[in-house]
């Protein structure tokens, strides 16, 4: 199984009264623009890399959606809710870079 048909069904385990339609593509498509978030009335966000979370985000405030962002680094998890409206955005708080480092992203050579 990929990981989005395991998400999607995690989630379902909770709720499975609610209607979650999956998808594998590139979120930085144009055909995911301000339009197709505008169908939305909040925007979960769950991407595993920071210019697709950039780019979210900068959807997110042009369409006027709120915005529930989280991400992992190393082993710490977050979760921030982003209210349109609020002066704070993704990348408007930039989360402080961490000075150490956790061994599972630690190669040696």
């Amino acid at each position: 199984k990929t990981d989005w048909k395991i998400a999607k069904e995690s989630a379902l385990k909770y709720d499975n009264d609610v209607q979650i339609t999956s998808h594998l593509d590139d979120i930085k498509q144009s055909k995911y623009g301000p339009t197709y978030f505008s169908q939305f009335d909040l925007v979960l966000n769950a991407l595993d890399n920071l210019g697709a979370r950039r780019h979210v985000n900068r959807i997110c405030l042009a369409a006027k959606k709120p915005l529930l962002e989280s991400g992992t680094s190393g082993w710490m998890g977050q979760v921030f809710p982003h209210n349109v409206g609020d002066l704070s955005c993704f990348e408007c708080n930039p989360i402080p870079q961490p000075t150490t480092f956790p061994v599972c992203t630690i190669r040696s050579s």
